[in-house]
């Protein structure tokens, strides 16, 4: 009998699948309107609405690093209408830091696809030190007077900053806010000595407002940053970039996932989609997750040694 009720459940599915999608798909972001992975979330959105004939729509789900979104998305039907804009906090950092998250990063989502990646640069302010060693030098010579901004404990901001720290061998005060705008102002008006942003949201503000490069945790020296050395350069060991992917719930029918990371790419890879991740700053490094893909797992052993180098603890 339960031979024959899976076989007759077979045909249901498949044509479950031909048909998809017959409804909006979801797109959940962890993190709040107007942020760069919610941009990024709603700029996929608008690429794919043609080629799938279906609005994405994207709802934001945010607290706790992101995460309350994945929990939102874990939960939901494996249906092939509910995915998440995973990150390295999401799928990386936060379960690192807080085993009981709620989610396994890992066995709880399919990859879809792997999207986007960013590095990060070492500001100073305008009135600041120019480099590195001159960094490291006033830490050393005056320890109570380098701060340093970040968006929160346990961000790639403070991981970048703590392995910096400690490599460097200076000490420094951390300073955590509730978003980069609120640090950006205080690094801007010399309030605080240095920190790490993102190279996009970097390049973007010294458009408008004078600020020192110091070095970027690329392997390579950015292309529009050329005279700003990389860290590997000045013999501190730090991660590279940052991921952003598209995942599922696990569960999700395979041939929908494959047939959504094939769009994407397609989108990604026409010139509108081309123009549209330039804008964000972003490096496009599309990939559809081949079968029993192990990006997943790479990013989360590579980021929980990171976090075991930095010694930062949720608290």
């Amino acid at each position: 009998m339960l031979g024959a009720a899976s076989l007759l459940a077979t045909p249901a599915l498949v044509r479950a699948e031909a048909a998809w999608p017959s409804r909006s798909i979801r797109l959940v972001s962890g993190f709040p309107a107007g942020g760069g992975i919610d941009v990024l979330a709603r700029t996929l959105g608008r690429l794919l609405q043609g080629p799938l004939g279906q609005p994405v729509v994207v709802e934001n789900i945010t607290g706790v690093g992101g995460s309350l979104g994945a929990l939102a998305v874990k939960r939901a039907p494996a249906d092939g209408y509910n995915y998440f804009l995973a990150t390295t906090a999401t799928h990386a950092i936060g379960p690192v830091l807080n085993p009981a998250i709620g989610y396994d990063p890992v066995k709880d989502f399919d990859l879809v696809a792997t999207l986007c990646t960013f590095g990060f640069v070492l500001l100073a302010p305008p009135t600041g030190v120019t480099s590195l060693a001159g960094l490291v030098e006033e830490a050393r010579r005056d320890p109570a007077s380098v701060t340093y901004g970040t968006s929160g404990v346990g961000t790639p901001h403070q991981i970048a900053f703590e392995l910096l720290r400690q490599q460097g061998g200076f000490q420094a005060t951390h300073v955590p806010y509730r978003g980069m705008s609120h640090a950006i102002l205080d690094l801007t008006a010399g309030r605080l000595t240095a920190m790490f942003c993102d190279i996009p949201s970097a390049i973007a503000l010294s458009r408008g407002s004078p600020v020192n490069f110091l070095a970027v945790t690329t392997n390579e020296r950015h292309p529009a940053l050329p005279d700003t050395p990389t860290l590997r350069e000045l013999g501190i060991s730090c991660f590279d970039v940052t991921w952003q992917a598209l995942v599922a719930p696990a569960g999700t029918p395979a041939p929908i996932r494959r047939r959504l990371g094939d769009e994407l790419l397609a989108a990604i890879g026409t010139e509108e989609g081309k123009r549209r991740i330039e804008e964000l700053g972003l490096s496009a490094s599309p990939r559809v997750a081949a079968e029993n893909d192990t990006f997943l797992a790479d990013l989360y052993g590579e980021w929980a040694n990171w976090v075991r180098q930095s010694r930062i603890s949720a608290a």
